[in-house]
């Protein structure tokens, strides 16, 4: 089975700080933005999106690690990890879109 994977291990850690910087930016974004009013605050599920981002970069983190304490030998493991890897990120994505959007299909009480 192949997969795409470097020998450099700088990859990972410039893609897991650049995601790591933009979600303290976005948690300093979502703490000033909670007194905007009602109609434009989107402070709540930008922070829930933050949650679930942090979440599932946390698993990638701990997938990555897991991956390089394998032996080389186990081939089919690191593939399976690194599918794994694969897989949190497109649930991240998925998440993120459900999280963002489902406000917008979820009927609002007036108040």
């Amino acid at each position: 089975s192949h997969y795409c994977d470097s020998d450099s291990h700088i990859w990972f850690y410039i893609s897991f700080t650049y995601q790591a910087t933009l979600l303290l930016c976005a948690s300093a974004l979502a703490y000033q933005m909670r007194q905007v009013p009602n109609s434009v605050n989107d402070s709540k599920p930008l922070a829930v999106m933050i949650y679930s981002s942090f979440f599932f970069l946390a698993l990638r983190f701990v997938m990555y690690v897991v991956s390089e304490t394998v032996s080389d030998d186990s081939q089919s493991m690191k593939a399976s990890l690194q599918k794994a890897r694969s897989l949190f990120c497109s649930l991240d994505s998925i998440a993120n879109i459900l999280i963002f959007f489902s406000r917008f299909f979820v009927a609002k009480k007036d108040t």
